[in-house]
């Protein structure tokens, strides 16, 4: 007899468009869900979600625990929701990584757990596009996946490629899942949330932002211009300079300072330096950039430094991360260390 899913499925995998339907077959709407006396309940497990996700410590062994299908799938529901109104790229990169990890901690638990199935197992992942044994993808298929992961060794030069297949190795099977998760969960957000809707939504907003504030500033603390990457230390040196930079430059100094928690004003005194400096059109852009215009930037990884021509003055610390941002919180924690007294 062939295994199908079932309701209790549904509340592990919410982004199946059967658990989709199985909430609209029982006529639930969103004004609904907002006016119901479960609409709490439901939207605090949805902030739960996005909170999980800003935190760099969750184990999911900890932390989920299913309820009703219904409320796993609107929570999860109204989750996506609550990001697209925030319209914050870091947010919502955050989120999409941790239900993808979601979705491959339940993956993996039915192959461990007494109630598990291997041959649901196999019907999620043949959903999303994978097999537990696949064993090469198209090139189309495997660039889109690969673009995503940042190890050299996806890079497709140093892929063997036969009859436009990329092979891949069982090894590789896990990190390709969650790759692919995460790029059919960012497909799956909504494109628009009215404005009425994100009005409403307000004090959850705002509830979001301030976790978020709050993680930024745990992740980062002071600001210590020694721990700088080198690119960026580079840029601030060449405005102080006089010398003008380009628009990516700016860009990235302004995005890298903004997330470590500088103060606006302060980003738009280190521009004062440059040669071309016009003070409305600088604050305009830094506010722009910092979240003003409703989309908060961060700034760009290595890989895109490089093809700006940004990257710069490397070091031995830039060998070993793939963002200006990692290389700043791990080498402020290196010396944070070094400085600690010793007994």
């Amino acid at each position: 007899m062939a295994v199908q899913l079932e309701p209790e499925d549904f509340a592990k995998y919410p982004f199946l468009e059967e658990a989709q339907d199985f909430v609209r077959a029982r006529g639930y709407t969103l004004d609904r869900i907002l006016t119901s006396s479960s609409g709490k309940i439901i939207a605090t497990k949805a902030i739960d979600r996005i909170l999980f996700a800003l935190s760099s410590k969750v184990r999911f062994d900890d932390t989920i625990k299913l309820e009703s299908v219904e409320k796993e799938i609107l929570s999860y529901s109204i989750a996506r929701i609550l990001i697209v109104c925030i319209n914050n790229r870091a947010i919502t990169e955050k989120l999409m990584h941790y239900e993808s990890d979601r979705v491959r901690y339940f993956l993996d638990k039915e192959l461990t757990d007494e109630r598990g199935s291997p041959e649901k197992k196999r019907i999620i992942m043949e959903t999303i596009g994978i097999a537990p044994d696949q064993e090469a993808l198209p090139v189309r298929a495997y660039v889109e996946l690969a673009a995503g992961l940042r190890d050299d060794s996806w890079r497709l030069v140093n892929r063997d490629i036969q009859n436009g297949l990329v092979t891949i190795h069982h090894d590789e099977i896990e990190s390709i899942v969650r790759e692919k998760l995460r790029i059919i969960l960012h497909k799956k957000l909504p494109r628009k949330v009215p404005e009425e809707i994100c009005s409403r939504l307000q004090p959850l907003i705002e509830q979001i932002t301030r976790a978020n504030q709050e993680h930024i500033l745990e992740s980062y603390g002071d600001i210590e211009e020694g721990s700088f990457p080198p690119c960026i230390k580079a840029l601030i040196a060449a405005v102080a300079s006089g010398a003008n930079i380009p628009h990516t430059g700016r860009f990235a100094i302004t995005a890298f300072l903004h997330t470590i928690g500088m103060h606006p004003a302060q980003i738009v005194e280190i521009f004062s330096q440059a040669p071309d400096f016009d003070l409305s059109r600088t604050v305009y852009q830094v506010e722009h950039i910092s979240g003003r215009s409703g989309t908060e930037y961060t700034p760009p990884s290595c890989a895109t430094m490089r093809t700006y021509g940004l990257c710069v003055n490397r070091d031995g610390w830039c060998e070993h991360v793939h963002h200006p941002l990692s290389y700043y919180r791990d080498r402020k924690k290196k010396e944070q260390k070094k400085s600690e007294p010793t007994d």
